[in-house]
């Protein structure tokens, strides 16, 4: 349980940035090179934590991180 409660709080994390900064997903993919097929997937609720739509790479993380201003750590991101 304790997995799905970190994909929600990574899933509200970035729903939350785009929201305060009025941006898009596309405006992210294309500052961050990240395809908004993934930045989708990092959007969505599953309760099987190795699912494709769960998993989310070290490197998108960190662009993401960048790309915001905050930092990596939990739970700033």
């Amino acid at each position: 349980m304790i997995g799905l409660k970190r994909n929600l709080v990574l899933k509200e994390r970035i729903q939350g940035l785009l929201k305060d900064r009025g941006l898009t997903l596309i405006d992210v993919e294309n500052d961050t090179g990240i395809p908004k097929s993934t930045l989708q997937r990092l959007e969505v609720d599953s309760p099987d934590m190795n699912a494709p739509e769960t998993r989310v790479g070290y490197q998108d993380i960190v662009a993401l991180a960048k790309f915001y201003d905050v930092s990596a750590d939990y739970p700033k991101i």
